[in-house]
């Protein structure tokens, strides 16, 4: 990285396409009950509206979410938290496979910072933060 260049990772763009999609989904289909309404259980539109809900949710958190690595450390920026972790505090990271894909553990003296495959660049931002955080030389690198 030179100079003072911040890269940002966000998440992948196609799956923020699928959860805009699918809350757009939902609620198309809310509408749809409400149009052919007369006979439908209430239980029926309080299920169409929870995934509305749900999806409009999880489009709404990761919508905000970033990752940012410049000079001076690795940033989390969320819906509801900002947090900025320098190189010197990372101690370890662990690299795990799952049914959702891969996730990154990022541990911390300052708590742990944890992000997915579902970002944009995953990759190149393990390496970014093994690369400033000196972790592949000291051996603080779990599961890769």
């Amino acid at each position: 990285m030179a100079g003072e260049e911040t890269l940002r990772f966000r998440l992948r763009p196609a799956l923020r396409w699928l959860v805009g999609g699918a809350v757009q989904l939902w609620l198309f289909i809310l509408a749809l009950l409400v149009w052919f309404g007369e006979e439908i259980p209430l239980h029926t539109y309080l299920s169409a509206l929870f995934f509305v809900v749900l999806f409009a949710g999880v489009f709404t958190f990761y919508s905000g979410l970033t990752i940012s690595v410049d000079r001076y450390g690795v940033t989390y920026r969320g819906l509801l938290s900002f947090r900025t972790y320098p190189f010197d505090s990372i101690l370890k990271m662990e690299v795990r496979d799952g049914l959702a894909g891969r996730t990154y553990d990022v541990f911390t003296k300052r708590g742990m910072l944890q992000f997915s495959s579902f970002l944009d660049g995953h990759a190149r931002l393990f390496d970014l933060i093994a690369e400033r955080a000196d972790l592949k030389r000291r051996g603080r690198i779990v599961g890769v």
